[in-house]
């Protein structure tokens, strides 16, 4: 099928490869109707791929057809890292969390690809071995906690289709998939078998057929050229969307941001104000990557844990931090003076201690930081060694208020979205309860 369609009935459902493009396609139809002149219409059902299976399985559960609760992608990897973590043969692991996360990937590769009608045991290779005796522990798991991964999803409603226990819409539509995998192929198959008409929206732009080839002397410049491109086709229909792929978005995201942003907006640039440039990235930065929250996560992991000096240094430069406006000078020459001393690591205990008896007449004395520092200790020495993912939001956010987090000063924007995205993080943690009674201070 070509083309948004023009109105959508209840029959219809569109589903996306991802949230973007459904956030993208919603958009454009809206703005169609409202260049019709409508005021009001109907929201369209239009969805991510991954919103609809959730949708239909929670339809299985209301209904009694299934008992099994489908956990998050956040509960699912944590069991993920509980297996390895358990395997004796993986001991020698650095980072189990990291190892959880390529084992969950692979896992839901096996399930859309159908790999187990392939004898994956019989290939060899210690890294097959180790992964399939991963997987028999964690599906093992999953069975004494009653719950199903989001890769087993998809089997389930198949079968709930094929045995019309779930009705399937009367019009579907795909976007934006390049291929479907097996697994979902077979779903689709079934939904057009049970009489729905399955079909793939395309994109009914109209290319202009020019393509050119330029040569740059490095990245940066290839990038550079790219921006400025951009701009003068902006300048020529200012209402244009334009789009620029890259194939190594994720390392090449910060010259990237740097050079579109001082070519394409300038003013927002050089006031380091990202709210009003004219472009975006489709690939996003995690939480920690971003100021605001990785000031907040070194903060949390000084009450634990020994820190470098680096990332102390950090924090007391650090904005986000109560008394930051009035006392920045004397933190940022308190990290001169760390590093005088030649620290290379303090725990919250060190730090305390060398924050108090710093002289009154010293330029690096903090008093503001001084007292924060007493309350944390104090508040340090009443925290659980272990205690129930549900209960350590309390208490992390306790110990962010006694930081003074996230400042005196008002956020911008993009800093308050980001400061209710990372408050949201603690409403994850809390959900962890599903899938183990308890967590250190250090895993939560």
């Amino acid at each position: 099928m070509k083309g948004l369609p023009d109105t959508f009935d209840e029959d219809l459902l569109l589903l996306t490869v991802n949230n973007r493009l459904s956030t993208e396609l919603r958009r454009r139809y809206d703005e169609r109707q409202a260049l019709a002149g409508l005021r009001v219409w109907p929201s369209p059902q239009l969805l991510p791929w991954s919103a609809w299976l959730q949708q239909q399985y929670e339809v299985l559960i209301d209904d009694g057809h299934q008992e099994a609760d489908l956990l998050t992608i956040h509960q699912e990897r944590l069991v993920w890292q509980q297996v390895i973590e358990a395997d004796p043969d993986s001991a020698q692991l650095l980072r189990p969390a990291a190892a959880a996360q390529q084992a969950q990937q692979a896992y839901q590769l096996l399930m859309d690809w159908h790999l187990d009608d392939h004898p994956l045991a019989s290939l060899g290779g210690e890294d097959t071995q180790r992964f399939l005796s991963w997987r028999a522990a964690f599906e093992a798991r999953l069975a004494e906690l009653g719950a199903l991964s989001q890769s087993q999803v998809l089997p389930v409603l198949t079968d709930a289709f094929a045995g019309q226990v779930l009705t399937p819409p009367a019009r579907l539509l795909l976007a934006g998939f390049d291929g479907l995998s097996p697994a979902q192929a077979r779903l689709t198959q079934v939904i057009d078998e049970q009489g729905s008409q399955v079909g793939h929206l395309e994109d009914n732009a109209t290319p202009d057929g020019l393509q050119q080839r330029f040569i740059a002397a490095d990245p940066e410049q290839e990038i550079r050229l790219a921006a400025h491109w951009a701009k003068a086709k902006l300048a020529e229909a200012p209402g244009r969307r334009l789009g620029i792929v890259c194939p190594a978005l994720n390392q090449m995201r910060e010259p990237i941001e740097r050079i579109f942003s001082a070519v394409l907006s300038p003013d927002a640039y050089l006031a380091a104000d990202p709210a009003n440039r004219p472009f975006n990235l489709s690939l996003g930065e995690s939480l920690g990557e971003r100021t605001l929250s990785a000031h907040a996560l070194l903060a949390l992991n000084l009450i634990g844990n020994a820190r470098p000096a680096a990332d102390i240094g950090e924090l007391l430069r650090s904005a986000f931090l109560g008394g930051s406006d009035d006392e920045w000078s004397q933190r940022a020459l308190f990290d001169v003076e760390l590093r005088r001393r030649g620290r290379t690591r303090l725990n919250l205990h060190t730090l305390h201690h060398l924050v108090r008896t710093t002289p009154t007449d010293r330029p690096h004395h903090c008093p503001d930081l001084a007292r924060r520092l007493d309350e944390l200790v104090d508040y340090h020495a009443t925290l659980p060694r272990s205690t129930s993912p549900a209960e350590w939001p309390r208490h992390l956010l306790q110990a962010l208020n006694l930081f003074g987090w996230p400042g005196q000063r008002s956020l911008d924007s993009h800093e308050y979205q980001e400061h209710e995205r990372f408050l949201n993080a603690f409403s994850t943690l809390a959900t962890l309860g599903r899938v183990t009674p308890r967590l250190s201070l250090a895993q939560a």
